[in-house]
């Protein structure tokens, strides 16, 4: 039995890697502009804006420790972790790592500027 002529509208096996490829690179972008700057910006600007908190159940703690900066470090650690797991996941199911961060960090970084926005609003 073949496969000839279910190559559908994506071509070769190559050409989809290929698009699952620079699909993922267009994640970790987005991963990096968001989950890891966007959050550490807005958070930064929410807690020197004053009438805000970091909630976070590991973050706050350590914020509270060692201040903002600790979230420096924790990002990059997650990313490693990330770009790990990334590596090891067969394609084109690797995608499902940049993909999840880059949707989560979206959704931090949309979050934290709806906190700001709303706590520019009068009581």
């Amino acid at each position: 039995m073949s496969d000839a002529g279910h190559e559908g509208a994506h071509g070769s096996g190559a050409d989809v890697a290929e698009l699952v490829q620079s699909v993922s690179v267009e994640l970790w972008i987005i991963t990096v502009l968001f989950f890891v700057v966007g959050d550490i910006l807005t958070t930064l600007v929410g807690l020197l804006r004053g009438g805000v908190a970091e909630v976070g159940p590991l973050v706050a703690p350590l914020m509270g420790e060692y201040g903002l900066l600790v979230m420096v470090p924790m990002k990059l650690l997650a990313l490693l972790v990330c770009l790990v797991l990334w590596r090891l996941a067969p394609a084109p199911h690797s995608s499902g790592v940049p993909l999840g961060l880059a949707v989560f960090g979206v959704l931090v970084t949309g979050w934290n500027a709806g906190v700001i926005l709303a706590s520019l609003l009068p009581v």
